[in-house]
């Protein structure tokens, strides 16, 4: 295959979310071997009307070869409709190497502004799993896609893809730029445990497995507190009703979104942080940004296909058994050795299974660059 030093990507926006993120990864690393990065981003800047910051705008444009294009700014550019469709088909055409990050970022290019079937490879890189929600349900299925994703069980596969009949997987973990090193992690201290949440607070994310975990652990373990750190308020949320017939509303604790996640760990002494995982592997990048904290992370894994035989082999510490789940966080909490063991470990599964140089290269756009 002919290698391009030209690609595109697709984006929704530039907020600080896990597509954003990769595709600012992606970005980093493709800008260091030179090549030309186009963006086109569908949602206008600092769109008022979602409250989010555009955090990765100005960092891809630090980026050397950036160029950055506005759905609603090329159209106005054109009197004529037609000669804005034009216009996006000349960039993808132009840039051969075409990414679309985050399933629904597709269907809503190929629905509202161009049809693509002209484009030869659909490269799209989910992001939101189907236990989320059904956020790529309605793509034509008339088209072939390439769908990169971070499973790779055939069953969960299955499932994840029920309905589409042409397209092929590729495995695709969430990735960073990543230097071998990592912080000494802290001692414990004996008077107050702190554990960590970080999330998004939406009926989208099945928060109330934690809630009843951490209500299990309060009749087993003094002293402790769980926090929340995510858009939103457990307080004013359809969860709000779980903590009050558990009796634990007095020691939960919301901050909401976390800017700097290195910083909330310090500022706030979290000892441990309950993730979720999907599959065994962490399903959010700021789990991976935790682990490079030198925070240790236990996770409740949302697969609907695993079995606790299969997480039990899997190098992280993830669970579908709420005594499990809490026996090992009560270990964690109390044995300091094990504690650090652990941070280590993860911190080696990080380096091992989420550094972008093991993974970029592998794509087909990018498999013959030397």
């Amino acid at each position: 295959m002919k290698i391009s030093n030209k690609v595109l990507f697709f984006v929704m926006d530039f907020w600080n979310a896990g597509a954003e993120r990769m595709a600012y990864e992606f970005h980093l690393y493709l800008s260091n071997l030179n090549f030309e990065v186009t963006i086109i981003c569908y949602r206008s800047l600092n769109d008022s009307s979602y409250g989010f910051d555009d955090y990765y705008y100005e960092k891809h444009l630090k980026l050397k070869n950036s160029k950055v294009f506005f759905i609603d700014d090329l159209r106005k550019s054109f009197y004529l409709n037609i000669a804005f469709k034009k216009k996006i088909k000349e960039i993808i055409i132009d840039n051969n190497n075409v990414f679309f990050f985050g399933g629904y970022v597709f269907n809503y290019i190929d629905e509202t502004i161009l049809r693509l079937e002209f484009l030869k490879r659909k490269n799209i890189i989910v992001q939101s799993m189907r236990f989320q929600g059904e956020f790529y349900r309605d793509f034509n299925r008339n088209y072939t896609y390439n769908f990169f994703l971070g499973q790779r069980n055939k069953q969960s596969l299955e499932y994840e893809f029920e309905g589409f009949s042409s397209y092929t997987t590729h495995f695709l973990p969430l990735c960073i730029n990543l230097e071998n090193k990592i912080e000494q992690s802290k001692n414990l201290r004996n008077n107050k445990f702190k554990i960590a949440v970080f999330t998004r607070i939406s009926i989208d994310k099945p928060l109330d497995v934690f809630l009843f975990a951490f209500h299990l652990l309060l009749g087993r373990q003094q002293n402790i507190e769980l926090h929340f750190f995510g858009t939103g308020d457990i307080f004013n949320s359809p969860f709000s009703k779980c903590l009050s017939f558990l009796g634990i509303e007095n020691v939960v604790f919301n901050h909401g979104h976390s800017e700097d996640i290195s910083e909330s760990l310090k500022h706030f002494n979290i000892d441990l942080v309950w993730y979720q995982s999907y599959d065994g592997t962490p399903a959010g990048y700021s789990a991976l940004d935790i682990i490079n904290n030198g925070v240790p992370q236990i996770y409740w894994d949302f697969s609907n296909s695993v079995t606790d035989d299969f997480l039990s082999k899997q190098v992280l510490p993830c669970f579908k058994s709420l005594d499990n789940f809490v026996n090992y966080t009560i270990e964690i909490l109390n044995n300091e050795l094990k504690r650090n063991e652990l941070v280590q470990n993860q911190y080696q599964y990080l380096f091992n299974n989420h550094n972008i140089d093991k993974y970029i290269l592998n794509i087909p756009e990018f498999n013959s660059i030397t």
